[in-house]
Order: C-alpha cells, then sequence, then structure tokens
C-alpha cells in the first residue's frame, strides 16, 4: 500500500470517527434538551395547579364584588322608585283630604271608619280631626261607636287614640277594653302601603328580597 492510499484510509476513518461523536453528541444533546423542556414544563404545570385555587378564589371575589355593586344598586333604585311612589300618593291623598266640598274625603273617610270600627268592634272610639268631626259623627253613630276628637285632650277622652297625638287625616281606633288600637291615618296607611310594594317593585328589579 502507497503512502497516498495510506493517508486515505487514516482520513477516512477519521472522518468517520468524528461523524459518530458529532452523531452522539447530537443525540445526547438532543436528549437533555427535551428533558429539559419537560422538567421546566412540569414545574409550570405544578406551578398552575398551586396557584390555581387563589386564581378561582380571586376571579370569584371579583365576581361577587360586581353583583353585589349591580345588587346594591338595584336596591336603591327599587327604593327610589318606591319612595317616588309614595311621595306622589301622599300629594294626592292630602289634596283629597284638603279638597274645599269635602266630597271624596267623605267618602274615603267613611271607608277608613267602617274598617276601623270592624276591626276594634262595638262601643269602641274612633278618633278623627276636628275638621271631620261633623260628618263623621253620623257614621260613628251607625256603627256603634264613639267619636272623639285628635288631639283633644279632654278629661272625657283621655283614652281615646288620639288624645296624644297631633290631628291627622284619617282615623284613630281603640276597643271598649283598650286592648285593640288601630292606627288607619293617611300616613300610616301609605307607610304600610310603601311596606308592601317595597317587595314586589325589589323583584321586578331583580333585587334579593
Amino acid at each position: 500500500m502507497s503512502v497516498e492510499e495510506i493517508v486515505r484510509v487514516v482520513e477516512s476513518s477519521a472522518q468517520a470517527e468524528a461523524e459518530a461523536i458529532v452523531a452522539t453528541a447530537h443525540a445526547s444533546a438532543t436528549a437533555l434538551v427535551a428533558d429539559a423542556e419537560a422538567a421546566a414544563q412540569a414545574r409550570v404545570r405544578e406551578a398552575c395547579e398551586r396557584a390555581e385555587p387563589g386564581y378561582r378564589a380571586e376571579a370569584m371575589r371579583l365576581v361577587n364584588t360586581a353583583r353585589l355593586r349591580l345588587l346594591e344598586q338595584r336596591a336603591a333604585r327599587s327604593a327610589s322608585l318606591v319612595d317616588a311612589v309614595s311621595d306622589a300618593a301622599a300629594s294626592r291623598l292630602a289634596a283629597i283630604a284638603a279638597e274645599p266640598d269635602g266630597v271624596r274625603w267623605t267618602t274615603a273617610l267613611a271607608r277608613l271608619m267602617e274598617e276601623t270600627a270592624g276591626l276594634i268592634g262595638p262601643g269602641g272610639v274612633l278618633a278623627v280631626r276636628t275638621v271631620d268631626a261633623e260628618a263623621a259623627r253620623p257614621m260613628a253613630t251607625r256603627l256603634g261607636c264613639r267619636l272623639e276628637v285628635m288631639g283633644s285632650g279632654a278629661d272625657d277622652v283621655q283614652s281615646a287614640p288620639g288624645a296624644a297625638r297631633a290631628p291627622v287625616p284619617g282615623v284613630l281606633g281603640l276597643s271598649v277594653d283598650g286592648r285593640v288600637e288601630v292606627d288607619a291615618t293617611l300616613p300610616a296607611r301609605l307607610e304600610r302601603a310603601r311596606v308592601r310594594l317595597a317587595e314586589p317593585v325589589a323583584r321586578l328589579l331583580g333585587v334579593d328580597t
């Protein structure tokens, strides 16, 4: 074998060996990169799993806060609507009670007296404003009740339901035995109506009552 041939054989062997070394190194590097990527992904998954309950709790807190604000806004709107309706009703009823001819108010007063007398029973006391006494007297007689004037303070009406109250449109009632008291004045009736109105209005606006 000539020198040239020997050189070619040596070079060929060296190149093959070098290629083998490079291939082995590449395979090792690829495996190391894959392992590193898998380990990194595993750490990320573990970190996300550890953090997930916190993220969910925070997200739920934000949702609940937004929901509470919405409910508060709806509750405020509900209260505003109920107050507006109550104020409008109070104005209209006050105007009716102050009408010069008194026709509509007399009709309303008769109904209030009938309802109150039905609750306190015969012989009870019905108290009305001084301006309503004349119209109310025959009604009280017909209902079998004694008529008094609100806030009169007379000795014979100290037990009357209106004895210590400022006169307002409507009727106050007291049973014979003093156990049943009825407030059928306009302010009291309006307040009870306002309370009853609050629930359906809140329900319509989606407010939890």
